[in-house]
């Protein structure tokens, strides 16, 4: 049962990810483009500052996503997911 479930939750969570690298890449590259030239280290650290929090941020709601999913079909926060991030079908 909780392999089925998963499976109903795992192209939302592919999605929600998807989305949130993209926007992490756009910011990425914008902030990057303002500060002009930096060496490789400063920049390699930005980026895995970007990547900390985008994983900070979506760490929450996907564990509270799995969770539910085990404990049975997760159509109310899946919906909610998909509802709040614009994730469409």
């Amino acid at each position: 049962m909780a392999d089925l479930a998963h499976r109903a939750t795992a192209p939302t969570i592919k999605r929600l990810k998807s989305r949130a690298d993209e926007i992490k890449a756009d910011e990425l590259a914008r902030l990057l483009n303002k500060l002009g030239s930096i060496d490789a280290k400063t920049q390699n650290e930005i980026s895995s500052a970007f990547d900390r929090l985008v994983n900070k941020l979506l760490h929450p709601p996907l564990e509270s996503l799995r969770d539910e999913a085990e404990q049975g079909p997760p159509h109310g926060l899946l919906e909610a997911l998909k509802r709040l991030f614009r994730l469409n079908d």
